[in-house]
C-alpha cells in the first residue's frame, strides 16, 4: 500500500510517496502549480500512474492552499496540521517554533511535544513570504537564487526597505534604482526585510531554537540573516519543502492503519469468552515519528529472522497514554523490544500487559 501526500501550493505542487512494504518515503517531487489547481492534481495523479502508483493501491491526502483541487483525495486536511506532522518527522520529536515561509503565506507553529499548542499565518498580505521575493527579485531582473547571491555580495548599506506593502516595496526599489544604488544592495535589503517580516511575526512564538520549512529553506544566507533577527538558532532539513506532503502521506498512513488493525488473532469460545482472553504487550510512544522508526527497525529484523515481532495498532481504549499509535506484541518478547527500543535510542512512552480477546 502506498501512502501519498500531495500539497497543493500556490507556486509549487509537492508530493511525498510512502511505501508501506519498504517503511519508508521512496520518492519526493514536485512540479509547478500553474494556473489551476486541477490540472496540477491531474498530472500529478498521471505521473503516478506511470509508476503503477494508482487509486486502487494507494490512499491519498490533500493539503495545502489548492486541496480542494485533488479531487480523487480519500482526505484533505489544513496546512497548519500536515505542516506540523511532517516537520516533526523531519526533525525528530519537535518542540520549539516551526516557520514556513510558502509562496503565498508565511505560517508560524508553536509545536509542543509534537503537537500544534498555537500558531499564526501572515495570509492577508505577501510581505515576508516567497511571493514577496520573486517580485522583488523580478524588479532586479534576476532569479531568487541570483537575488540571494547578490545579497551576500553586500557587505554594508544604509538601505533598508521601509515598505512591507508589496506594490510600495516594488515602488522604493524602482527609485534605488534611479538613485544608482548597487544590485547588492537593494538584494540584501530585500533579504533583510523579509527576514524582519518574518521576526515580527515570531514575536508572540519568542524561542531559542525555530525550525524553518518551504521553498526558502535551502538558502543558508536566509538562513544565517534570520538567526541575526530572530536572536535565535534556525535549524532546516534538506527536505524541508516537503514537510506539508510528508505530513500528509504520515497522517494518511495513521488513519488507515487505525481504520485496518482489527483484525482477530484469538478464537472466541462462546462458552468460555472469560477465560479464552489472552493478555497481550502493547508498547506507547509519544511521537509518531518514534512509532514508524520502532516499526521500521522491528519489519527489518522480522525480514532478517523470519520472525514475528507484532505490528502497530491505534492505542486501545483504556490505555490514555501516547500519540494515539502502538505497537502490540507477545508478552514473552517484551524484554526483547525493549532492548531493541534502547539500543536503536527509538523513545518510547510505557509498556503495557492488557486482556485481548
Amino acid at each position: 500500500m502506498y501512502y501519498i501526500g500531495i500539497d497543493i501550493g500556490s507556486t509549487a505542487s509537492k508530493v511525498a510517496v510512502y511505501d508501506e512494504s519498504k517503511n519508508d518515503f521512496i520518492e519526493l517531487f514536485m512540479i509547478p502549480t500553474g494556473w489551476s489547481g486541477v490540472e496540477a492534481a491531474n498530472r500529478i495523479l498521471s505521473m503516478l500512474e506511470e509508476k503503477n502508483i494508482n487509486k486502487t493501491n494507494s490512499y491519498f491526502v490533500g493539503t495545502g492552499y489548492g486541496r480542494v483541487s485533488i479531487e480523487y483525495a480519500d482526505k484533505t486536511l489544513t496546512e497548519i496540521t500536515c505542516h506540523a506532522r511532517g516537520a516533526n518527522f523531519l526533525f525528530d520529536n519537535l518542540n520549539g517554533t516551526l516557520i514556513d515561509i510558502g509562496g503565498q503565506d508565511t505560517k508560524i507553529i508553536k509545536i509542543k511535544n509534537s503537537k500544534v499548542e498555537n500558531f499564526m499565518m501572515n495570509d492577508k498580505c505577501s510581505a515576508g513570504t516567497g511571493r514577496f521575493i520573486e517580485l522583488m527579485a523580478n524588479s532586479l531582473g534576476c532569479s531568487i537564487p541570483i537575488l540571494i547571491e547578490e545579497a551576500q555580495k553586500c557587505t554594508k548599506t544604509d538601505i533598508v526597505i521601509s515598505s512591507m506593502c508589496t506594490v510600495f516595496a516594488e515602488t522604493e526599489i524602482i527609485s534605488l534604482k534611479a538613485s544608482g544604488k548597487q544590485k547588492s544592495e537593494i538584494a540584501y535589503a530585500i533579504i533583510n526585510s523579509v527576514a524582519n517580516k518574518v521576526a515580527s511575526l515570531c514575536g508572540k512564538f519568542k524561542d531559542d531554537t525555530y525550525f524553518l520549512t518551504g521553498g526558502l529553506s535551502n538558502f543558508d544566507y536566509l538562513i544565517k540573516d534570520l538567526e541575526k533577527t530572530l536572536g535565535g538558532k534556525v535549524i532546516t532539513n534538506k527536505d524541508g519543502q516537503y514537510a506539508g506532503a510528508i505530513g500528509a502521506a504520515i497522517i494518511g498512513l495513521e488513519k488507515n492503519s487505525n481504520n485496518n488493525d482489527t483484525e482477530k488473532t484469538n478464537e472466541k469460545n462462546d462458552n468460555t469468552a472469560t477465560d479464552n482472553k489472552q493478555k497481550v504487550l502493547i508498547i506507547t510512544f509519544n511521537t509518531t515519528t518514534d512509532v514508524m522508526r520502532a516499526e521500521k527497525t522491528f519489519k527489518n529484523i522480522m525480514t532478517e529472522n523470519s520472525r514475528t515481532l507484532g505490528k502497530i495498532v491505534s492505542t486501545p481504549n483504556e490505555i490514555s497514554a501516547g500519540c494515539g499509535l502502538s505497537w502490540e506484541s507477545e508478552i514473552d518478547l517484551k524484554d526483547y523490544l525493549i532492548n531493541i527500543l534502547n539500543e536503536n535510542e527509538i523513545e518510547y512512552d510505557k509498556s503495557y500487559e492488557i486482556n485481548k480477546i
